[in-house]
């Protein structure tokens, strides 16, 4: 089956970003290379489009959803080494801990997930310093740690759902993962009677192209 490549989204957000902060992009390009299956999400704030606070010092947040791993929200900051402190993992970890809530109140997740946390400083002195990783002291079951290519499907529903409640989505931010053209290479997916309650007898397959626009709108 051909490989989906990683796609960072909006297009345009990412393209100013990456014009303003080299390092940035470089960065993404090295943490995401082993993901190889999946979809950046970009934001100023994912904090702010949760109706969080902000932090002045976040250059922007990237929510990570992939194949084989579970969600993981990157903080990339713009200060000095010695100014990183605990408030910053706070930050990050309230935000993620919010939309992890949100994606089962809002959302309609019903599936185990948890998400990670990443946080990286990029100093004024050109230094990238690698700050956080909640990886490596969460521990989750290995039932959290199962992410097929539906449980993407799923994530990118509920999560479209949650940013349509609170009002942070744009027909352009929907339109780029509707458009996304890696999503023409994955399987059709198999959805029973509890999808389609008009089916109940029947095995129906559509693409998740069409599954989002059926389960959305």
């Amino acid at each position: 089956m051909p490989q989906l490549k990683m796609r960072c989204i909006p297009e345009a957000l990412c393209r100013e970003l990456f014009s303003q902060e080299e390092a940035l992009e470089q960065l993404v390009q090295k943490e995401t290379g082993s993901a190889g299956q999946g979809i950046l999400i970009f934001s100023r704030s994912w904090s702010v489009d949760l109706h969080l606070s902000k932090n002045e010092e976040v250059i922007c947040d990237a929510l990570l959803i992939s194949k084989d791993n579970p969600p993981v929200l990157y903080t990339f900051l713009r200060m000095e080494e010695e100014e990183l402190d605990e408030k910053i993992k706070g930050y990050s970890s309230q935000t993620a801990r919010s939309l992890k809530q949100m994606l089962v109140k809002f959302g309609d997740y019903t599936e185990k997930i948890c998400i990670m946390t990443k946080i990286f400083c990029l100093s004024p002195r050109g230094k990238i310093i690698a700050f956080y990783d909640s990886s490596e002291k969460a521990f989750y079951p290995a039932s959290y740690y199962v992410a097929t290519f539906e449980t993407m499907v799923d994530q990118l529903k509920a999560l479209f759902m949650v940013l349509k409640k609170l009002g942070s989505v744009s027909e352009q931010w929907a339109s780029e993962i509707f458009n996304w053209s890696s999503w023409t290479t994955l399987p059709l997916l198999t959805w029973r009677s509890r999808n389609f309650p008009d089916h109940s007898r029947s095995t129906l397959k559509y693409s998740p192209e069409k599954l989002f626009f059926y389960n959305w709108f």
